[in-house]
């Protein structure tokens, strides 16, 4: 009986922890979409998540993205771990990666 308990508890834990990490596309949509829609960028043309773009402003990784969600200049918001996990954040940059440096 305690074996079961122990199971059913653990398998709880670990169901929360998975359900904290909410999926790189819906953290997007949420926070990033209303300016960098289909990868671009409204407030300046030059810094879209296109892979040219990408390279002329020496953005490459995964960190480099969360380094500027972590120190955004003005007018685009600072994303702290508050507002938006670490990782989250990997997560958000692992998806901008894969679904927009290749347009």
């Amino acid at each position: 009986m305690k074996k079961v308990a122990l199971l059913a508890a653990g398998a709880l834990v670990l169901g929360t922890v998975s359900l904290s990490f909410a999926g790189g596309e819906d953290v997007f949509n949420k926070n990033c979409k209303a300016c960098h829609g289909n990868g671009g960028n409204i407030a300046n043309p030059k810094k879209t998540f296109k892979k040219a773009d990408m390279d002329a402003n020496n953005v490459k990784t995964a960190a480099d993205i969360v380094h500027i969600m972590r120190n955004a200049k003005k007018p685009m918001p600072t994303f702290t771990p508050a507002k938006i996990s670490d990782g989250d954040a990997k997560e958000v940059a692992e998806y901008i990666l894969k679904t927009f440096t290749n347009k």
